[in-house]
């Protein structure tokens, strides 16, 4: 675990390199990870899928994706901070994931943004870059709570949380007007928010099941 104190990201949260045995997760610079995330999550309509359930994406172009890495997502808004999730074997640029909504005077944070390629899904990946998320929100940072919430249509986002020790609180309904252009199209999508989430007293047995997991 490193700071990376060398970049001016105007975050409330400071960056991070988080490193596991088989994950690494950098704090995302566009100029240094877009082009092969880009790449890798626009290769194929199977690629693309990951973007089903989040509020952008897919993309039309490249500059549409670098234009969201530069807007809010990541320079404009202080309480997320992305991270371009990396496979240590290969040092390929596999995903992102990310910190959202953090609230240092509550001690509260929501883990989310997350999309993973094809070919490392139902994988080591998602738990471990889960675990260290947890790890440095719980461990670190001292935090209360890590909150989780997914399109209430996305099942496997919510049993993946499930699995990883979330557990269910509620559903926001009409929470979002979720609207994409997708081919030169307009899509609006009226989304209910299924919430989930872990606080501190339950950490110690879901990172003990975590470890488990990773262990296979």
């Amino acid at each position: 675990m490193s700071t990376n104190e060398n970049y001016d990201f105007n975050f409330v949260l400071k960056p991070v390199t988080l490193a596991g045995k088989r994950i690494r997760l950098e704090p995302l610079i566009p100029s240094v990870h877009a082009t092969e995330l880009y790449e890798v999550s626009h290769v194929n309509l199977e690629a693309r899928k990951v973007f089903d359930y989040l509020p952008f994406g897919p993309f039309n172009t490249y500059d549409e994706f670098l234009n969201l890495l530069n807007g809010p997502y990541v320079k404009g808004d202080k309480h997320t901070l992305l991270f371009c999730i990396i496979d240590i074997n290969s040092e390929k640029k596999i995903g992102i994931a990310g910190y959202l909504d953090t609230h240092p005077n509550h001690k509260k944070l929501e883990i989310g943004h997350i999309w993973i390629i094809p070919s490392f899904q139902r994988t080591y990946v998602n738990t471990e870059t889960n675990f260290l998320l947890l790890q440095y929100a719980f461990e670190s940072l001292q935090y209360l709570r890590v909150t989780w919430k997914c399109h209430s249509k996305n099942i496997k986002s919510r049993k993946a949380a499930e699995r990883l020790g979330y557990k269910f609180e509620g559903t926001l309904r009409n929470h979002y007007l979720i609207k994409k252009v997708i081919n030169g199209s307009e899509v609006i999508d009226q989304r209910n928010s299924d919430y989930l989430s872990i606080i501190d007293s339950e950490w110690e047995d879901v990172k003990e099941n975590l470890l488990e997991k990773l262990k296979q």
